[in-house]
């Protein structure tokens, strides 16, 4: 067979046994193509012999090292290579012609280490490597560049595959329909109270308690009755390694409804700086965030110094490596020592909206956020109501995916429930509730306020029509006596709330998660919250409603060749803007109906259930499918309207009708009809707004804005053209094409929407302020992220957003700086250590960061500069730090901008080539093979003196490249900048500290305090040697 497009059937076979002749097949499968299950896992080319002086064939078993050495006068020409794993259970197979090109072409000797990372470890176990090397004499010029950018194998596919052939399990769905089971005694709820013994309050029902076995967790010990500690009802698992699962069975018990609610009552005896799972029904037994099923677990805080609290935590996921899964926190009930809690657990993921709830002695954590490509939440709700889904309490079997040592949590245990949580609610008594409360509220009253909030809380099912009335009457009551649930200015906990705040706050979530939804909002129809007065701002008394006509883009398809963070979608903006409350109509063209396209209201899409205290509700913004000619939208906060159209959208301009819509000050230089493109009238309407927003619109960069900015921006021209060249300058050194798949989008919001960030690096955008929009105040624009600032941070955030390709060691908080720094460079002349010294938190300028560079221990020993063997600091080297971003100036002050956009286009090929984005935890080596090749210099030098160590193999691959003669002049530079003694030393040091960042301190310290000349000998030395290899190529 010559070429394996030629086999037209054999991706037919099922299996790779029933070929009746094997020998026939086996060259193929070896050299060409295997097939597992129909499907085909890897190809293979098949080397052209006589284009070569001669042919070699070799194997070698994985993890073991071997050299490899051609005839005097002879090198590698071509390279093709494999790996290969048949036992019985498990095929798994890769190509790894590309790695092993990069470690061989153009070399004479070379050592091929068999270490699995090299080429990506697509399955567990021993491997043999297969290899064919052609072979022509040293003069011969061979063309690397071709046999490197080929197609590569999808390894996320293969271990994908692999994973789901040797884990899948058959999920069936229990049939709701049909009679519980005799066993489950007709129950849909079922308590253990531990009175002495692990039996549910009907008896029938027994739990068991296990102890986790960490060298064989497939055999945990089941404890005696004799093993169990009890004491007055309470269950004692001090152990770490103990866990309880429930009978098998309860599944199907619960299965007539679609929701379950666990409750647990819980008291941690003592703090331990350590994390323990609660609840689990995973699968495949271990708590993960890609794990199918759900995990609740108890964490401390990351972003807090000594805690002394815990939160809960909530994984859901779908077991698929290359989807995320869900994560949330219940940043709002923090969990302490010494105190009994009530927590359950409410999973609501088949609703309209799907929903987890986590509710600590009442308070409720609730979480409606689920993105498409984090999962699918019905997924996980299928596979709970499925005959595989089994419950684990306090302890799991496998992995919780951190380190065991580290769940040494201590648990009494009052009481477990799980159940169907009620459909049948007492209306009557929360109708009388309601009232008592009203009466409470107008006398000032604060008499069982808290009780009758956690009955009304309990009681509550999401029954609206028969207390509707009593709910409304009770919003309006607080609102007039008690104000906004948020101030004005200031961050606020809920669960600090006087409880009749706290409890309208339940209802105006549940009111905006479940009635302004498509075909419920009538029923609230005209309903607005006061909260709106603080934001997202109030609108004009009695405005003025318009219908209009208007253009939107609907083609929309995402990078081939790389991702930026939240383009499954695009807003398109339709200028108008919905007043809270009211109805406004949108007609569909029959051509995008039932497409995926969705009309959102409100541009503050994200969602602030992380943060413990908040300016505003968590959820301000919906979306209605247009999935009909007529849709009616609303939402009680009001809020910009905007079309979402979805990836793949071939549509071109189509044009969309909007009724009862207010206008919203708008200036697009997009000529698209119904949206405002005329500078007069964009000031005009910004004098006479009857909305607190305006919004600025190009093809690359979008502005929303509260009104009182908008002094600021009456000619938004200048901003567009310096935002719009930055963007530009960014594409150039990112290697991708300058038409961009989207404009990126800042938006003012009342909040940062992801914890423990400056600014999310999301889209869009989102900027915090503490204030509230008006229509009246007018101020300039002071913000920290405004675009007349070009502030670095906002750019690091940026960075984040565009995932250029990046190396290990955290060096994702690195390159993010490159925009700022290439922004300062391209549009503001900068040079380029003005550039690199503006561009990050360091204000160091080369010099500075190569001297930073060269006090550390790891270059100091010749290693990569990562700070994992550093142990005079013991943290990151890279991340945040000037020193790991400014290689790239350097190449920049030698060769241009152009050549490091040439230098990542190189991996936007790639990406296209394989046709899988991957942008993260390059190899070193791989990246500067690949750069060096692309830009026809050889690399090498620079970035090993900038910190990184290379494989020998690269090394002398490489020196087929012109050197970078250039960079021997900024070498003797540093050279001549090293100190010649102690003083010159401190001096040096004491300019690093005030720099770094009171983190560091420790190693500069470290370094004042040890002064030797063998230091600052070691820096001539590893600086004399990189001049003489580059003199020496």
């Amino acid at each position: 067979i010559e070429d394996i497009e030629d086999i037209e059937d054999i991706e037919d076979i099922e299996d790779i046994e029933d070929i009746e002749d094997m020998e026939d097949i086996e060259n193929i499968e070896n050299e060409f193509i295997q097939i597992v299950d129909g499907e085909t896992i890897r190809t293979t080319e098949k080397i052209d012999e006589s284009k070569y002086d001669f042919v070699e064939k070799y194997q070698m078993e994985e993890r073991t090292q071997k050299t490899f050495t051609a005839p005097n006068g002879y090198k590698v020409a071509k390279a093709i290579a494999y790996v290969d794993k048949w036992p019985p259970e498990e095929k798994c197979s890769m190509d790894i012609s590309v790695p092993i090109s990069m470690y061989s072409l153009g070399l004479s000797e070379f050592t091929i280490n068999a270490d699995p990372t090299l080429v990506g470890d697509p399955c567990p176990g021993p491997k043999t490597w297969y290899f064919t090397f052609g072979y022509v004499k040293e003069d011969v010029e061979i063309n690397v560049l071709e046999q490197i950018n080929v197609k590569e194998p999808k390894l996320y596919e293969i271990r994908q595959f692999l994973q789901d052939r040797m884990d899948s399990r058959d999920v069936e769905v229990i049939d709701s329909s049909r009679s519980l089971p005799e066993i489950c005694n007709d129950q849909d709820t079922f308590s253990y109270d531990f009175n002495n013994n692990l039996l549910e309050s009907s008896s029938l029902h027994e739990a068991a308690l296990w102890n986790k076995n960490l060298d064989n967790p497939d055999e945990p010990t089941l404890l005696s009755s004799s093993d169990l500690k009890f004491e007055d009802g309470i269950l004692d698992l001090e152990n770490r390694l103990s866990y309880l699962t429930l009978p098998d069975y309860l599944t199907s018990c619960l299965a007539r409804q679609d929701n379950i609610e666990i409750s647990l009552r819980i008291k941690i005896p003592t703090y331990e700086d350590a994390i323990r799972p609660l609840i689990t029904n995973t699968l495949f037994e271990a708590c993960g965030q890609i794990e199918l099923g759900v995990c609740l677990f108890l964490t401390p805080p990351d972003e807090v110094d000594n805690p002394d609290y815990y939160l809960l935590g909530f994984y859901s996921g779908q077991n698929e490596n290359s989807i995320a899964g869900f994560k949330f926190f219940a940043t709002q009930t923090p969990i302490y020592a010494g105190q009994w809690y009530d927590i359950k657990l409410k999973l609501e993921l088949n609703a309209v909206t799907p929903a987890v709830s986590i509710v600590v002695d009442d308070v409720v954590n609730k979480f409606t956020s689920f993105p498409e490509w984090d999962g699918d939440p019905k997924i996980a709700h299928e596979y709970l109501f499925s005959n595989e889904s089994r419950y684990s309490l306090f302890g799991i079997r496998n992995d919780f995916n951190e380190w065991e040592e580290d769940t040494n949590v201590p648990l009494l245990v009052d009481k477990v429930t799980i159940q169907n949580f009620s459909k049948i609610q007492e209306s009557e008594e929360i109708n009388s509730l309601l009232t008592q409360l009203i009466t409470n509220i107008e006398n000032n009253s604060t008499q069982n306020n808290k009780s009758h909030y956690q009955r009304i809380t309990s009681l509550f099912v999401g029954d609206w029509d028969p207390v509707s009335s009593n709910v409304l009457d009770y919003l309006s009551a607080v609102e007039k006596y008690e104000g906004s649930i948020y101030p004005p200015t200031v961050k606020t906990n809920i669960k600090t709330l006087s409880y009749t705040k706290q409890l309208a706050h339940f209802f105006k979530e549940w009111i905006f998660d479940n009635l302004f939804i498509e075909d419920q909002i009538k029923k609230v129809e005209n309903l607005s919250f006061k909260e709106t007065e603080i934001f997202p701002g109030s609108v004009a008394s009695s405005p003025q409603t318009i219908s209009r006509t208007i253009e939107v883009n609907g083609t929309y398809n995402e990078s081939p060749g790389y991702h930026f963070n939240n383009d499954e979608t695009v807003l398109r903006p339709t200028g108008l803007y919905a007043e809270p409350g009211k109805i406004v109509t949108i007609e569909v063209p029959k051509e995008v109906l039932d497409k995926g396209w969705l009309v959102q209201v409100g541009i503050h899409g994200g969602n602030l259930a992380c943060w413990s205290e908040t300016r505003r509700f968590n959820r301000i913004a919906n979306t209605f499918e247009l999935n009909k000619e007529t849709v009616s939208i609303a939402n009680p906060f009001g809020g910009g309207i905007y079309i979402i159209v979805p990836d793949g959208s071939d549509s071109g301009i189509i044009e969309i009708s909007i009724k009862d819509a207010i206008n919203m000050p708008t200036f697009s230089t997009l000529q698209l009809k119904g949206i405002n493109n005329d500078l007069d009238q964009f000031k005009s309407d910004l004098k006479t707004s009857q909305v607190p927003w305006f919004e600025i619109i190009s093809d690359k960069f979008n502005l929303t804005y509260p009104l009182e900015y908008s002094n600021s921006y009456e000619n938004p021209l200048e901003m567009l053209s310096v935002m719009e060249k930055s963007l530009d300058a960014i594409m150039l050194m990112s290697g991708r094409p300058l038409e961009r798949v989207r404009a990126e989008w800042l938006v003012v919001d009342a909040q940062i929407i992801a914890c423990g960030t400056a600014m999310a690096a999301s889209y869009p955008t989102f900027g915090d302020y503490d204030g509230s929009p008006s229509l009246k105040d007018k101020v300039n624009d002071g913000l920290w992220f405004s675009p007349y600032k070009n502030d670095f941070i906002y750019w690091h955030e940026m960075g984040h957003l565009h995932n250029l390709p990046t190396l290990g060691c955290q060096e994702q908080e690195s390159n993010v700086h490159l925009l700022k720094a290439v922004i300062d460079s391209k549009v503001f002349n900068s040079p380029p250590d003005i550039a690199l010294k503006n561009s990050g938190f360091q204000p160091f300028t080369r010099l500075e960061a190569a001297f930073d560079l060269m006090f550390t221990i790891d270059w100091q020993n010749e290693e990569r500069v990562c700070g994992e063997n550093d142990y005079i600091y013991g943290g990151n080297q890279m991340r945040y730090q000037t020193k790991s971003w400014a290689r790239y100036l350097e190449i920049v002050d030698l060769y241009g901008w152009e050549t490091v956009g040439k230098i990542h286009n190189v991996f936007y090929n790639k990406n296209i080539r394989i046709g899988y984005i991957k942008d993260y935890e390059i190899s070193d080596d791989e990246f500067v093979y690949r750069a060096s090749h692309e830009v026809g210099i050889n690399l090498a030098p620079i970035f090993e003196f900038w910190g990184l160590v290379l494989d020998h193999n690269i090394i002398n691959g490489l020196k087929v490249l012109p050197p970078p003669i250039e960079f021997i002049e900024r070498l003797n530079f540093y050279k001549d900048n090293i100190p010649n003694n102690e003083k010159e030393y401190n001096v040096m040091l004491d300019t690093l500290r005030s720099g770094v960042g009171d983190d560091q301190y420790v190693r500069i310290d470290y370094w004042k305090n040890n002064y030797s000349q063998s230091i600052l000998d070691k820096m001539h030395d590893r600086i004399d040697k990189i001049i003489k290899d580059i003199n020496n190529y």
